[in-house]
């Protein structure tokens, strides 16, 4: 009963967002989005004057989905944004959006609620927490940040005054073992860096573990199959990447439809494998190919049909 209520469920869903989503694209195809967004890899790359990665794969979807069109360009002050309550002023990606610059801003960008002051957000496209990044070397025996807090004798750092490190001291006093990791960051702020290249360079040449949101560090160990990433299974410091539109923006219910409907159809998954995973990096660093898969398959099968053949002649 449970399987033919879900199925139910899903048909329901499905056919309901077809319909807002053929609506919604009647409304919005005849104007092209201006969309601003920031270098980031492998969320936003730029070559040639042409934008490809994870969000542009992303807004192609969207774009699929809904009849709109859209454009991209960079920011001219090259950040994120956030609005200075002593001034007055937004800037960056939240403050092109504000002041009307541009229709959306799409990006590997936090949602947080000093921002939700100035745009709103859509449904979140990726959902995560906080990771660390190693040579597998030095955490062979290590999966997880607990891990990390309870079994390892690494110097751990992170970006200085960046997200991760604010909200590692907002939940400190409620988690142990966010609380120890904390205290390593502020004993030593030799291990604390500004820039990527920073962090980069003490993973490779010291006993260094580096945390950062899980999106990059993931990102990063698929790039080189001899770094490991340590994961955050408890949601301790969670975060969530999502596009930014103006409070008055007629289009966000119009993305949100198309990002649920692109999260049920599967879309997204695919989207994560293909930017976030290296296979070369998985079963001990070697990629298993077509033929070796069906190999593996072959020999399973002879396996079966072996025991099988035994068992029916046991029994008879």
């Amino acid at each position: 009963m449970m399987i033919k209520l879900i199925e139910i469920f899903n048909l329901s869903y499905l056919l309901s967002s077809l319909f807002i989503l053929a609506i919604s694209s009647s409304s919005v195809s005849a104007k092209i989005l201006v969309g601003v967004t920031i270098k980031s890899e492998p969320f936003i790359n730029v070559e040639n004057n042409k934008f490809t990665g994870f969000c542009v794969d992303l807004m192609n979807l969207i774009e699929d989905f809904t009849g709109l069109n859209y454009s991209l360009y960079l920011v001219q002050d090259g950040t994120y944004g956030f609005g200075n309550e002593r001034t007055g002023q937004v800037s960056g990606l939240i403050g092109d959006v504000y002041y009307k610059k541009a229709d959306f801003a799409i990006a590997d960008m936090t949602v947080t609620e000093q921002r939700k002051q100035y745009v709103n957000f859509t449904e979140p496209f990726l959902r995560f927490s906080f990771s660390a990044l190693a040579r597998k070397s030095l955490v062979k025996n290590l999966q997880t940040m607990d891990d990390l807090a309870i079994k390892s004798d690494l110097a751990i750092g992170t970006f200085m005054n960046g997200k991760t490190m604010i909200n590692m001291q907002l939940v400190r006093d409620k988690i142990r073992n966010v609380l120890w990791l904390y205290d390593q960051l502020m004993k030593n702020k030799t291990n604390l860096v500004t820039r990527l290249d920073e962090a980069l360079y003490k993973i490779y040449h010291e006993r260094y573990a580096f945390i950062q949101e899980e999106p990059k560090n993931l990102y990063l160990a698929s790039k080189d199959c001899s770094l490991k990433m340590l994961q955050d299974q408890n949601l301790y410091v969670p975060g969530e990447y999502a596009i930014a539109f103006r409070h008055d923006s007629e289009y966000l219910q119009t993305f949100n439809n198309a990002i649920k409907f692109i999260k049920y159809k599967g879309y997204l998954k695919r989207l994560i494998r293909k930017h976030f995973y290296n296979p070369k990096c998985m079963n001990g660093g070697k990629s298993i190919n077509h033929q070796q898969q069906q190999q593996h398959y072959y020999f399973v099968h002879l396996i079966i049909s072996i025991c099988f053949t035994l068992y029916w002649t046991t029994i008879r």
